[in-house]
């Protein structure tokens, strides 16, 4: 195994960027189980677009999470489908 010595500012922005994601992911009911599988700026993006597209104060199932982090173009899919927006219509 090798050893990465990481510097304290790096430590720091590292934190930094994992928190925001959790709380990112928690804003749209987003598992955080999904930080073991995607990176924290593919997570970020989704969120993104969520807030973007989608009412976020719905619970969407975990395979239609896992299609909003994949796929960029799921949300607006998503809508077109009337599944509630967060734009007023």
């Amino acid at each position: 195994m090798i050893l990465t010595k990481i510097q304290a500012n790096e430590l720091g922005q590292m934190m930094r960027e994992h928190i925001t994601c959790i709380l990112r992911m928690d804003a749209v009911r987003l598992k955080l189980d999904w930080t073991a599988e995607f990176t924290a700026e593919q997570i970020i993006s989704c969120c993104d677009r969520m807030v973007k597209h989608l009412d976020c104060t719905l619970d969407f199932p975990k395979n239609v999470q896992r299609e909003l982090i994949q796929n960029p173009q799921f949300a607006p899919w998503l809508v077109r489908q009337n599944v509630p927006s967060s734009s007023p219509k």
